[in-house]
C-alpha cells in the first residue's frame, strides 16, 4: 500500500534547505483507513556539500506542523545526490510505524551543513494541490517557529512494508504434461496471493516472449498460429515453456517456468487392410493402434521421443512395418508389431533417400523408391522376405530422370507400379521386366497411385491437372498371346457353358467319385472336434472330449496337478503338490498327497521345492560319527555318545586296577564245576560238583582273604 503526494502534480518548484542548520521543511498527511509507514520516497538534488539529509516522522498539531517526539527517523548522505538538474530518488526508512486512521502526521527534512553554497533541493509542486495536508517551513525567524510554506507541497510517496505478490500456482496444462492439444490452447493458473495483474510469457526455453501484459484474468488463450510464430517451426517438435509474473503496487514476482509437450503432429496414417491396425508417423515417434484408434501405443524405433518420422507402411495386421526417420532418412523395420526395430539399407552403402514405399497385405513384399546420389539409376528396390534383404528392380528410363513419386505392389509381389513426373511404369513379373503404361494425358505429373491387392485395378492421380484421375482395369491380366495345340479335354472345357459343366468334364461333378492320393482340404471350419463314425460319416465329438474317445472328460485341469485315471469317467486331478509332497497309495482308493514324517531324535525329514532330504537325528548322528575301534565301549557322557577303551570303561565301572570293588552275593565258577561263593564281607565257601567242600586242598584257585 502507498500514499502518493503530488506524484502527478505540475508546476514544480523545489523546496530549498540552505543557509543554516535550523532550516527545515515539513509535509503533513493522513489516511482514512490507517496505515503502516515503512518508507518515505522523495526526489532531491544538491548544490555543494550539504552534509547529512535527515527525514523524521512526527504527529501533526492542529496547524499541520510537527509536534512531540519523532516517531521514526532516517538519514541520507546528501553529498552523493545528483547536482542540477537531474533529481536523485531517495528512500528513507521509518521503521514500520503504525499510523492511526484519520489522524494527521507529518514528516520533516533538514540538512546538517546547509548555507548559501551548500543546499538540498527537494522536489515540490506549486498551488498546494495535495488536499490531505499542508507544507511547513521552520527557519531563522525570531523567534524560530513553524509557518506555512505558502503554495508549495512536497512530492513524495509513503509506502507500507513491501507486500509483493506470491508466485502464481496450479498451472494448466500441468508442469511437464504431455500430449496437450495445442490447436485451441488455454493456459490458466491460480493467483498465489496479492496479485493485481499478470504478465504472460510463452516460447522456447531461454527465449520466451511476453505475449500478454498486465492482464487482470488468470487465463490466456493461444493457438497453433501464435505458437508456430514463437517457435519458428511447428510447435510439436519441442517443449513449450511458459511463465506467469504476478504484479501489484509493491512490485512484481517472477513466476516459475513451466513446460509441457503438445500432442504430436501426424505426418502419415496407414490403415492395415484387415481394418483394425493403424500406423501413424508423427513428430514424436510412431503411434500404433490395434483397435482402429480407440487405444494407442507409442513406439520409438530409435528410443528417442523427440524424433520425427515422415512416412511408414504396414502389413494388414501390423506385424510388419517399414518407417522412415525425417532427420536423416534412416529406414527402420519391425517384424513383430513394433516391439523391436532394426535399421535397414536397401541400397547398401549407397546414399539413398527414400521417397515412397509400399507393402503387401502379408508384409512379404516391400517396394521402395527414392533418390540415389551415389548411383542415380539405382533407385527402386524390392524385398520378397519381409524387408530382410533387397534386390534392385530399376526400370530403364529413356527420357527424364529417376524422380519417382509413388510405388505400389500387389499381394503376390508380381505386379509392381512406379510413377514419376511424366511417366508410369508397370512390371508383371516382380520387377524383372518393365513396360511404360499408356495413360491418355497431355501433361502429367503422377503423384498419387493405388493398386488393388489382387493387382487387377489401379488408379493414378495427375497433379498437373486438377482433379484428374485415371483408372485401369485388367493390369494383372495383361494378355500374352502365343500359338499352342489344344487337347480334347481343353477343347471341351472351352465349350462348357457353366462351372458345373466344367466340373463334370474334369471328373469333379456331383455325380462323380474322384479318387485322390494325399488329398488336403483347407478352409474348413468347425465349432468342435470332428471324427468319422462307423459309416465313415463326419460327426462332432463331445466337448470336453470323453475318455472313450481319447480325451480326459474334463473341461479344465488343475495347473500342476497329478492326473489320476477314473475308468471311463473323467480323470481325477490331485491338487498341486506342495514342497515335499508325494502321492501315497491307499488300497482301493485314489492316492493322496502327503509328506514323509520322521522320528524324533532319529530321522529328520526336510521338504523343499523339488526335493526331500532325510538325515539322522542328533543322537544317532553322534554314534554314527564314532570310530569303530576294536574292544571300545559306547557310553553316554551326559550330553552325547562317546567311545571308551576297555581300561577306561572298567575304570568308569569301578573295576579298574586301582579300584577295590565291594561285591555281595558274588559267585565265581570255573570249567571244573568248582565254585567260589561270596556270601558277604566275612563269609565265603567253595563247592565242587554242587557239594560244599569247605576249603579243599589243591584248588586251582588260590584265594587270599584279608578282613583288614
Amino acid at each position: 500500500m502507498a500514499i502518493e503526494i503530488n506524484m502527478s502534480g505540475s508546476g514544480a518548484d523545489p523546496l530549498v534547505l540552505p543557509y543554516n542548520a535550523i532550516t527545515r521543511y515539513s509535509q503533513s498527511f493522513q489516511d482514512a483507513e490507517g496505515f503502516t509507514l515503512d518508507t518515505v520516497s522523495i526526489q532531491a538534488l544538491r548544490g555543494g556539500t550539504p552534509g547529512t539529509l535527515t527525514c523524521s516522522l512526527y504527529a501533526a498539531d492542529g496547524s499541520g506542523f510537527p509536534t512531540g517526539e519523532a516517531l521514526g527517523s532516517d538519514t541520507y548522505n546528501a553529498d552523493t545526490l545528483n547536482t542540477w538538474a537531474t533529481y536523485t530518488s531517495v528512500e528513507m526508512s521509518m521503521g514500520e510505524v503504525v499510523l492511526a486512521a484519520g489522524t494527521a502526521y507529518c514528516f520533516e527534512f533538514k540538512v546538517s551543513a546547509g548555507d548559501g553554497d551548500n543546499y538540498v533541493y527537494i522536489k515540490a509542486t506549486l498551488g498546494n494541490p495535495y488536499t490531505g495536508g499542508v507544507g511547513g517551513r521552520y527557519d531563522s525567524t525570531e523567534p524560530p517557529e513553524w509557518e506555512s510554506n505558502g503554495t508549495k507541497d512536497l512530492v513524495a510517496v509513503l509506502r507500507s512494508p513491501s507486500a509483493v505478490p506470491s508466485k502464481a500456482t496450479t498451472p494448466s496444462p500441468e508442469d511437464e504434461d504431455t500430449d496437450v492439444d495445442f490447436t485451441d490452447l488455454t493456459l490458466s493458473w491460480t493467483d498465489g496471493g496479492g496479485a493485481d495483474t499478470f504478465d504472460v510469457y510463452l516460447g522456447p526455453s531461454g527465449d520466451m516472449t511476453k505475449v500478454s501484459t498486465a492482464q487482470a484474468g488468470d487465463s490466456y488463450e493461444s493457438d497453433a498460429e501464435e505458437l508456430a510464430g514463437l517457435f519458428s517451426e511447428w510447435p510439436t517438435i519441442t517443449e513449450i515453456h511458459w511463465r506467469i509474473d504476478s504484479t501489484n503496487d509493491d512490485g512484481t514476482t517472477t513466476g516459475d517456468e513451466w513446460t509441457f509437450k503438445t500432442a504430436p503432429k501426424i505426418n502419415t496414417a496407414t490403415l492395415g487392410s484387415a481394418g483394425a491396425f493403424v500406423l501413424c508417423t508423427t513428430t514424436r515417434g510412431l503411434y500404433l493402434s490395434s483397435d482402429l484408434g480407440s487405444n494407442w501405443t507409442q513406439s520409438l524405433p530409435d528410443s528417442d521421443d523427440t524424433i520425427e518420422w515422415r512416412i511408414g507402411a504396414c502389413s494388414s495386421d501390423g506385424s510388419y512395418m517399414i518407417v522412415v526417420r525425417d532427420t536423416d532418412d534412416a529406414i527402420y523395420r519391425s517384424a513383430n508389431g513394433g516391439t523391436a526395430w532394426s535399421a535397414i539399407t536397401p541400397a547398401s552403402a549407397e546414399a539413398f533417400v527414400l521417397v515412397a514405399l509400399a507393402i503387401s497385405d502379408t508384409g512379404q513384399y516391400v517396394v521402395v523408391v527414392g533418390a540415389n546420389s551415389t548411383d542415380a539409376s539405382n533407385t527402386a528396390f524390392l524385398s520378397d522376405n519381409y524387408g530382410a534383404t533387397w534386390t534392385a528392380i530399376n526400370p530403364t528410363v529413356t527420357s527424364g530422370g529417376y524422380d519417382w513419386t509413388e510405388c505400389q505392389v500387389s499381394n503376390d509381389g508380381k505386379l509392381i507400379a512406379l510413377t514419376r513426373t511424366g511417366a508410369a511404369y508397370l512390371s508383371f513379373d516382380g520387377g524383372t521386366s518393365w513396360a511404360l503404361a499408356s495413360i491418355p494425358a497431355s501433361e502429367s505429373t503422377w503423384d498419387c497411385l493405388a493398386v488393388s491387392g489382387d493387382g487387377k485395378v489401379g488408379i493414378v492421380g495427375n497433379m498437373a491437372s486438377a482433379n484428374e484421375f485415371y483408372q485401369n482395369s485388367g493390369w494383372y491380366e495383361r494378355p500374352i498371346f502365343g500359338e499352342t495345340t489344344l487337347t480334347e479335354t481343353a477343347r471341351s472345357i472351352l465349350d462348357d457353358a457353366s462351372t458345373s459343366a466344367v466340373a463334370t468334364t474334369i471328373g469333379l461333378g456331383t455325380g462323380d467319385s474322384p479318387a485322390f492320393t494325399g488329398l488336403s482340404l483347407s478352409g474348413l471350419t468347425a465349432s468342435r472336434l470332428i471324427a468319422t463314425d462307423a459309416s465313415k460319416n463326419l460327426t462332432s465329438l463331445a466337448s470336453p472330449l470323453i475318455v472313450g474317445e481319447g480325451g480326459t472328460g474334463a473341461a479344465t485341469l488343475t495347473d500342476g496337478g497329478i492326473v489320476l485315471g477314473s475308468g471311463t469317467g473323467a480323470v481325477t486331478v490331485l491338487a498341486q503338490a506342495t514342497d515335499g509332497q508325494l502321492p501315497i497309495g491307499s488300497t482301493g482308493l485314489d492316492p493322496v498327497l502327503a509328506t514323509i514324517t520322521g522320528t524324533a531324535g532319529e530321522i529328520v525329514v526336510t521338504n523343499a521345492a523339488g526335493s526331500i532330504t532325510l538325515s539322522l537325528g542328533s543322537a544317532i548322528g553322534d554314534i554314527a560319527a564314532l570310530t569303530p575301534t576294536d574292544s571300545n565301549f559306547i557310553v553316554g557322557d551326559g550330553s552325547a555318545w562317546v567311545a571308551e577303551s576297555g581300561d577306561t570303561a572298567r575304570t568308569s565301572l569301578g573295576l579298574g586296577t586301582a579300584d577295590s570293588p565291594v561285591l555281595r552275593g558274588l559267585t565265581i565258577k570255573n570249567a571244573n564245576e568248582q565254585t567260589l561263593v561270596f556270601v558277604d564281607e566275612s563269609e565265603f565257601y567253595v563247592t565242587y560238583g554242587g557239594i560244599d567242600t569247605g576249603l579243599p586242598m589243591g584248588l586251582l584257585l588260590t584265594l587270599t582273604y584279608n578282613l583288614d
